[in-house]
């Protein structure tokens, strides 16, 4: 239980969100709740509450209050009565105020910038509204007005992030809006004038400097401070050219170790990629967990020679928390390649990225991509540079349009995944059960990130042991047990809950029916076509017949757990 008052009053329970009636009821627990802990005289609180014709005995009514209060909160002493004051004293957890803060102060102190942008945006997300925002009472509202002063230091904070990380377009117009509510506050306008100098706009930047300088004189009768000169001094001394010479980039991730089998898929892509005379783009598409980012890194390592002006590489993390659109990668590779001012549409940033690779040889590597609309803006203009992606999904569009060769990643067969645990534990731990090695194996389902998941609990100094790790496998649980701890890019629950949630709701409910039926193949009806087309699109059915369909037995078990808690959201 939780009392949420960044926006409307409420109790927030597990059964859901509980409103706070009467309105004189809110009143009180909304003029404790903004004190934050500091205690209010019982006379302060009456005007408040009653600041025009208070109750013949307004104290008695707020101790009447006070009583109904405390059967509400999560605990019924967080109301402290000390002499003639009233305060509220309620742990950090127990109010949406305590997790904004905490996650202000986690976001702050993350080390990883799109780590600190991500917990930036669930602080931010708790704010519902203004505080206490259905409360009818001019002096709580202005006791709640230091806690907007905290919402817009988040906010900047959250911007700062977004910047570091090249959002420049992308919270340009947040950022307009934001300085015409606050038209005096100087960091907005700093950060407001980097985002369309980074954007290349750089005559909108000055525009913006000339606007705040007027309106400090006119208000306050002050010049800009220090950042803001110093954002004007940038702007001038920025040089007409926006590019430097060429310079070779290779930012390719490490390569994924030991990596077993994909021989012949491997031989392909190199082929395909090294193609003279094209544009070559080679889509490897696959389920979640199959090893399509790992085969692609180290096909483009063993290419490397022959793209000497560079190796670029890119995450779309379309199935991250922070999606990268096509506009946010071309000024990423835009960057990398040496631009220092980013043009400011997607057309402009598309058609410098290809001047700039012309008549050079570059490999793009571009992971994670959600359909061919995220690749077309990046792909090169003229031949010499190829273009490597990974997809769940198909990227027909791709192929049918751009010439796309595309090559299925699957599961591994029962020798490569008897490999891969022997590369990763020793012969000596996998070849003194040889029968429980090929039983892991076919409850991880040849898929590798089940693999080393598995593996990597076996190798820990703690249980389970390797009989263990394969019992815990054969239970019901076994989505669960293919997890680390703390670790979500190490799940493959998690995995599969990126593919799904992408899903539209009919893909969805089929999916989980497919999963739910005991036949190891399922007839889709006519009517359901349409969505089965588009579970194969994203491998998470296979389509084995006309209207035939089968599914990987993890991604079945998976569909069964779905289909539970589904069921059990249901109201009854």
């Amino acid at each position: 239980m939780r009392v949420d008052f960044l926006g409307p009053v409420r109790i927030a329970t597990p059964a859901g969100a509980m409103p706070v009636n009467p309105a004189k009821l809110r009143v009180v627990l909304a003029a404790l709740l903004v004190r934050g802990g500091n205690p209010l005289h019982v006379d302060d609180l009456v005007e408040r509450v009653w600041p025009v014709r208070p109750p013949e005995n307004p104290r008695a009514t707020v101790q009447s209050y006070v009583r109904r209060l405390r059967r509400l909160l999560p605990d019924p002493a967080a109301i402290v009565v000390e002499g003639r004051t009233y305060r509220i004293d309620l742990p950090g957890d127990r109010t949406d105020l305590g997790e904004f803060r905490r996650l202000v102060d986690e976001g702050r102190s993350a080390a990883d910038v799109a780590a600190a942008a991500r917990v930036l945006r669930q602080a931010l997300a708790l704010w519902r509204g203004n505080p206490v925002a259905d409360v009818d009472a001019d002096l709580v509202r202005d006791d709640a007005m230091a806690l907007t002063a905290e919402w817009l230091q988040a906010v900047e904070y959250r911007v700062d992030a977004d910047l570091r990380l090249g959002r420049h377009a992308e919270v340009v117009p947040e950022l307009r809006d934001l300085v015409a509510r606050h038209p005096l506050r100087e960091r907005l306008w700093a950060q407001l004038i980097t985002a369309l100098r980074e954007d290349g706009q750089r005559a909108e930047a000055l525009h913006a400097f000339a606007h705040v300088a007027r309106v400090l004189r006119h208000e306050l009768g002050v010049d800009p401070g220090d950042e803001l000169a110093r954002m004007h001094s940038l702007l001038l001394a920025d040089e007409v050219t926006s590019t430097v010479d060429w310079r070779p980039v290779f930012q390719l991730p490490p390569p994924v170790s030991p990596f077993v089998g994909r021989a012949t898929l491997a031989d392909r892509a190199m082929e395909l990629l090294l193609v003279p005379d094209e544009v070559p783009v080679v889509a490897l598409t696959g389920p979640p967990g199959v090893g399509k980012s790992a085969l692609a890194v180290m096909v483009a390592r063993r290419v490397r020679d022959h793209f000497p002006d560079g190796q670029l590489y890119l995450s779309m993390r379309t199935h991250g928390a922070t999606p990268k659109s096509a506009h946010e990668a071309l000024g990423d590779l835009l960057r990398a390649t040496g631009v220092t001012v980013i043009p400011a549409t997607t057309e402009d940033r598309t058609g410098e990225l290809r001047s700039r690779l012309s008549d050079r040889r570059v490999l793009i590597v571009v992971d994670d991509v959600a359909d061919a609309r995220a690749v077309r803006p990046l792909l090169p203009g003229s031949p010499g540079s190829a273009v490597l992606v990974t997809s769940r999904d198909g990227l027909k569009g791709l192929v049918a349009l751009e010439g796309a060769h595309r090559l299925l990643v699957s599961t591994l067969g029962s020798d490569e995944a008897g490999a891969m645990l022997s590369e990763l534990l020793g012969d000596k731990a996998t070849g003194a059960c040889p029968a429980l090695t090929a039983e892991l194996a076919q409850l991880c389902g040849g898929l590798p990130l089940a693999i080393r998941i598995a593996a990597a609990h076996i190798a820990s100094d703690a249980t389970p042991t390797f009989d263990e790790c394969v019992a815990r496998l054969r239970g019901p649980n076994r989505l669960a047990e293919l997890a680390i701890e703390g670790d979500p890019d190490a799940a493959v629950r998690i995995a599969f809950d990126r593919s799904y949630e992408r899903l539209d709701p009919q893909a969805q409910d089929l999916f989980r029916r497919i999963g739910c039926d005991p036949a190891p193949e399922v007839t889709v009806d006519a009517d359901f076509l349409a969505a089965a087309r588009r579970l194969v699109a994203a491998h998470l059915i296979e389509e084995t017949g006309m209207n035939h369909y089968r599914m990987h037995d993890l991604l079945r078990a998976y569909a069964t757990d779905r289909s539970t808690v589904e069921s059990n959201r249901r109201p009854a």
